[in-house]
């Protein structure tokens, strides 16, 4: 609607990246909505996405960083490339997304989420990254959300405070949503009343 030369989402997976498009052209009356595959849980998937992205385009006024899964740890879910899938996928995927772009983006967006206080990240332990962060005894955790994700969103807000800091040409936001309409826990094996 504010007359973008052109929108490119980044989507892991295209039918459902395509039916996203058709209902953004379709409110905005524009034709400009691109769908393009990324699978942030793939390092060389996320490689291929930006070698091919700058080639194509000179300039992204916007990078936003909104891609967010939400495993329970007891699947223990890996990305690609054996990183615990929350980290790996919500933060990481989008850190090294980023930073590949930099050179030609002017401003991002990274979606956290206000469960990131409950989150902690310990940059003592690699193993965080790989198997998820080990809850120690007497330490209150949060029943409804997994410490991954909780932790994910902790790392995506000092990732922008820091690229903030260090790239002061580039404003950086970090923003909490709030409760929205998503199929973020459809990992998650809620009861339907809860869902709603």
């Amino acid at each position: 609607r504010r007359g973008a030369a052109s929108v490119i989402l980044a989507c892991r997976n295209l039918s459902r990246g395509n039916e996203a498009a058709t209902k953004i052209m379709q409110s905005t009356g524009t034709s400009n909505v691109e769908v393009v595959q990324l699978d942030l849980a793939n390092i060389e998937n996320i490689q291929k996405f930006a070698e091919d992205i700058k080639e194509r385009i000179s300039e992204i006024d916007c990078l936003v960083c909104n891609a967010g899964v939400w495993y329970p740890m007891d699947l223990q879910a890996k990305t690609d490339d054996g990183f615990e899938a929350n980290v790996g996928v919500n933060h990481l995927g989008h850190f090294l997304l980023t930073n590949l772009l930099l050179g030609k983006v002017k401003r991002v967006v990274i979606v956290s989420s206000g469960l990131m206080m409950s989150g902690k990240v310990d940059v003592e332990d690699s193993r965080q990254f790989i198997d998820g962060r080990k809850v120690q005894e007497g330490e209150r955790v949060p029943k409804h959300a997994p410490l991954g994700y909780c932790d994910s969103k902790l790392m995506n807000a000092i990732f922008a405070r820091d690229l903030a800091q260090r790239h002061l040409e580039i404003p950086v936001v970090c923003v909490g949503p709030g409760w929205c309409k998503t199929e973020l826990a459809r990992n998650v094996p809620f009861p339907w009343y809860k869902k709603v």
